[in-house]
């Protein structure tokens, strides 16, 4: 665990230059003491890294200086070179001269033991490698784009859509999009994508997915933040009669003592459930970015509820959330950079608020980790005493 954290502290400060350690703190969620043990960890290592106090202080490399070519071993050399060779395969560009400047870092040659080529035999595969290409281009420009779009069945439609990330599995090419015609992120399969145009609409950000119930607001005593909205709208807590989202979280509601069967048994009893981030996940990880992009429609939905007592934080990215809302109100977070197991026996306030730190609620994960799902369950019924 440690060895990861310290990989990330070093990608981190190579992005951003320069950070203070409550930032690192607060983004890897650990102690500012135990990022400074990192720090020593890693200059105790050959790292060029320090530590500068004032007012523009912070934790960055020296100026200068690279890493030292011996913090790769010559198997980790020769795998990040085949990794950056095999990347010719989706036509990206000047590879030969990355793969030149980084042998003479490395000062090691390429073992040329391995070639991808995810072109297809045959007259399809000019079309496709052109189709790449555009989409390609339209998910690094953020460009929105127009096709007519082939279903299972054959039957087509006239599609727009945001683009996010092109995706290979299973012997086959996909576009991971916003479909703007069904309001949600879709895959769309390369070989039933025709006349692809490239719109000069940009976009920054996806549209966001609010909540559209009617309830009594005075009546909510306890809200629970989830992480973010699924890629299917109609997969959302209130997004259809069985939702995905509600697969895993009635089984935990029922184990805290609660007889739920739909989302309106939970609204019944006075909960309110919610997600931190309003728009789907484009990437393994959310961005803070990502985050603050949501916060505005999160800190109004939280307004709304002048009864609540209760607000159960589910997953790191709700904690970070509310965490950011806080600070902006009182300069503090109101939760500490801590693991979630830690918190759990610490009662926290916001304000006359209790805040309960805990786990995501949604994705089959939390079914299968029964220590997740039983310890989920007990903050469950920890919010349950509080608002009867």
């Amino acid at each position: 665990m440690q060895e990861s954290r310290l990989f990330r502290i070093l990608y981190y400060l190579l992005d951003k230059g320069q950070a203070t350690a409550p930032e690192l703190a607060e983004k890897f969620e650990v102690s500012v003491r135990t990022i400074y043990r990192d720090i020593d960890a890693m200059s105790s290592a050959g790292i060029p890294i320090y530590v500068t106090t004032g007012r523009n202080g912070g934790i960055r490399f020296l100026d200068g200086h690279i890493l030292d070519k011996t913090f790769f071993s010559t198997g980790e050399k020769q795998e990040i070179l085949s990794a950056i060779q095999s990347l010719s395969a989706v036509q990206y560009p000047d590879i030969d001269n990355i793969l030149r400047k980084l042998s003479a870092i490395f000062q090691t040659g390429l073992t040329d033991w391995i070639e991808i080529d995810f072109s297809r035999w045959g007259s399809a595969a000019e079309y496709e490698n052109q189709l790449f290409i555009q989409l390609k281009q339209a998910v690094l420009e953020k460009r929105k784009i127009r096709f007519e779009y082939f279903n299972s069945s054959g039957t087509a439609s006239i599609r727009e859509a945001l683009p996010q990330k092109l995706i290979y599995k299973d012997k086959a090419w996909y576009l991971h999009a916003y479909c703007l015609l069904h309001n949600g992120c879709r895959l769309f399969r390369f070989t039933r994508i025709k006349h692809l145009f490239l719109t000069e609409t940009y976009f920054d950000v996806l549209p966001v997915q609010l909540n559209d119930l009617d309830l009594d607001p005075e009546k909510i005593k306890a809200i629970m933040i989830n992480e973010v909205v699924p890629s299917d709208p109609s997969q959302d807590f209130y997004g259809s009669p069985d939702p995905d989202y509600l697969k895993t979280t009635i089984p935990l509601f029922q184990k805290a003592g609660l007889p739920a069967q739909n989302i309106q048994d939970i609204l019944q009893t006075g909960i309110y459930i919610t997600n931190a981030v309003k728009t789907p996940k484009s990437d393994y990880t959310i961005e803070r970015s990502t985050i603050e992009t949501s916060l505005p429609y999160l800190e109004k939905e939280l307004s709304l509820f002048p009864n609540t007592k209760v607000i159960m934080l589910m997953g790191d990215v709700a904690k970070k959330a509310f965490n950011m809302l806080t600070k902006k109100a009182t300069g503090k977070n109101a939760v500490p950079s801590t693991s979630t197991y830690k918190l759990r026996t610490t009662e926290l306030y916001y304000e006359t608020i209790r805040i309960i730190p805990s786990y995501i609620i949604t994705g089959g994960n939390i079914l299968i980790e029964k220590s997740k799902a039983q310890m989920a369950s007990q903050d469950i019924t920890t919010m349950l005493r509080l608002i009867q």
